[in-house]
């Protein structure tokens, strides 16, 4: 099978697999929204800056080394193993140990048993860090696409479980546990580790330069999507943190699980074509272009029908959430153009670059984050998103595109018939006022109706193509 259809046979099942977990996982979120607190969100929300932040640093970026690298021995295989359980025992000690100090810091003292409980994560994740790699180097989608479905429908039904059963903010955590470890057991069971870890570790010398760029790429990367959490938490507290984080997740839900399936590809498959350059800029290109036919007119689509997805969606207590969707939606097309670069530039072997974008946006947002949620609050925050991170995107692609010897002009092309059907579409739907004074749910109807007709009309006029490339795409798959 030819490397092109290795890619779309590979994305034909993790969207599958995906798009089966997740409309139970939706539903079950959207369920478990209603049941618990913004309390109980925020603390969920603040234990998991840290334990997010851990959990990107708990491989040391080996698990990307294994991918990138065209071979690597076993017995390298068996001292990153080792490497990793003695970097997850202690993570797992550093966390258990400085819960009292983050309880301290944000004023809550259930957050310390939270975080407590959830620091138990540290000693199962080595033993899926390997298989898990192994299987996205041989781009293994189909099994790994079911086992995902498989934990998503296991962690959803467990979350809903205990919220029923009325123990807030566990029932997340809970969620959180039974995800891991239904996929450790599925990632070992297609790809079992059939030697032990060995706990000396010259050979993984060799990996250490690559492998550190990506993890120090995660930190920084993970530090200023996370920064406005803690400034939330920290200066509005804990309902406020819970009202932000559930427009958030809301808001990129799509971005969380479609942005994976593209990257987990994208790696692997730039990474054993790297050296060819053409094909490089050429994939990466119809990339964009299918992802920007998807994300525009879906996001924007959302931000504009906001007041009654929310209402629909979560109820009317939640009615704090509207406001912060709506402006966090206009920024995910963006942000998951964002992600298509960094898979491209760590597979033909620069990630320094990439750590180079990760570095910029950090530095602006962080300040833009900053002075937003000083000075406006939270919705202070939700505009400096929509202000400054696609001046970053812009920037970040001047810089790194010559890399691939694409010029911007050409990566704007790509995306222009979208993004303007997509602004028209949101401009209709906005000032369709008819529509809006009927029961919600025909409101929703109308408004997609509406705007998918905007869309479509603006498509046919303006680039006929994108349809007989979606069609050709689908029939090689």
């Amino acid at each position: 099978m030819s490397l092109k259809n290795k890619v779309l046979h590979s994305l034909k099942w993790l969207t599958i697999g995906k798009f089966m977990g997740q409309v139970f996982t939706w539903a079950v979120t959207i369920l478990v929204i209603r049941l618990l607190s913004p309390s109980d969100y925020g603390l969920m929300a603040s234990a998991g800056i840290f334990v997010g932040f851990l959990q990107l640093i708990s491989e040391l970026g080996f698990g990307a080394s294994i991918i990138q690298a065209r071979d690597i021995e076993d017995s390298v295989i068996q001292q990153i193993f080792g490497f990793v359980i003695c970097v997850g025992v202690v993570l797992f000690a550093m966390l258990f140990v400085s819960a009292p100090c983050i309880g301290l810091f944000f004023e809550s003292g259930a957050l310390v048993h939270v975080v407590r409980v959830l620091s138990f994560q540290f000693l199962v994740i080595p033993f899926l860090t390997i298989p898990k790699a192994l299987i996205e180097k041989e781009l293994l989608f189909k099994q790994k696409s079911m086992i995902d479905f498989s934990a998503s429908i296991a962690s959803g039904a467990t979350t809903l479980g205990v919220a029923l059963l009325g123990h807030g903010v566990w029932a997340l955590v809970s969620g959180s546990y039974v995800l891991i470890c239904v996929q450790m057991v599925g990632y070992l069971f297609v790809s079992p580790i059939r030697k032990r870890p060995v706990f000396r570790f010259r050979a993984i010398g060799a990996y250490a330069s690559f492998s550190g760029y990506v993890t120090f790429e995660k930190i920084v990367w993970y530090t200023y999507t996370q920064f406005d959490v803690i400034l939330i938490g920290k200066l509005l507290g804990q309902e406020v943190l819970g009202y932000y984080s559930v427009a958030m997740h809301l808001s990129s839900i799509l971005l969380n699980k479609i942005s994976p399936i593209l990257s987990q590809v994208a790696f692997p498959a730039y990474a054993k074509i790297q050296n060819e350059f053409e094909k490089v800029s050429f994939y990466f290109l119809r990339t964009v272009k299918f992802s920007s036919l998807v994300v525009f007119p879906v996001f924007w689509g959302l931000s504009s029908i906001a007041p009654e997805v929310i209402s629909i969606c979560v109820g009317p207590r939640w009615g704090a959430v509207v406001e912060p969707f709506k402006l966090l939606c206009l920024v995910m097309p963006f942000r998951m153009l964002s992600v298509l670069l960094p898979p491209l530039l760590k597979g033909i072997g620069n990630p320094g670059y990439s750590l180079r974008n990760i570095m910029i946006t950090f530095a602006v947002m962080m300040v833009s984050i900053y002075v937003g949620a000083t000075r406006g609050g939270v919705l202070g925050v939700c505009y400096a998103w929509v202000v400054m991170y696609p001046a970053c995107w812009l920037v970040v692609l001047i810089l790194s595109l010559p890399l691939i010897q694409i010029r911007v002009g050409a990566y704007l092309r790509a995306i222009s018939v979208p993004l303007s059907g997509s602004l028209l579409m949101y401009g209709v739907v906005s000032y369709s006022g008819f529509a809006r004074g009927v029961h919600p749910y025909l409101s929703v109807a109308l408004l997609i109706g509406i705007g998918a007709l905007v869309y479509g009309v603006w498509l046919h006029l303006f680039d006929r193509t994108w349809f007989s490339d979606v069609f050709a795409m689908l029939k090689t798959t």
